[in-house]
């Protein structure tokens, strides 16, 4: 049995900078990325964070090809942020498969 994605990209009514996705395997092994979010939120406070790593696989554990995997040391509260390329698009989301 193939493993399912539950993943919901939503519209807002806000005023905020776009974030737009790349084509898919435009980010390949080695490529740097940023993650950013708001982790431990009641611990770091309130204001954005970003984390600098690069891709180490495109494939993630268990060899589950919907996971990249990368080194960017996030922290719980991560999940769900944006992967970004120095670009600015997004590649992927941040969640743990272990």
């Amino acid at each position: 049995m193939t493993p399912v994605n539950d993943l919901a990209v939503l519209k807002a009514d806000v005023v905020s900078s776009r974030i737009y996705f790349s084509k898919l395997n435009s980010a390949g092994k080695g490529a740097r990325v940023i993650a950013l979010g708001y982790p431990l939120v009641e611990i770091q406070g309130q204001e954005q964070k970003a984390y600098f790593g690069y891709i180490n696989a495109l494939i993630g554990v268990r060899d589950d090809p919907r996971f990249i995997q990368f080194d960017a040391s996030i922290q719980p509260g991560n999940s769900v942020d944006p992967i970004l390329n120095y670009r600015g698009q997004a590649v992927g989301i941040v969640a743990s498969n272990a």
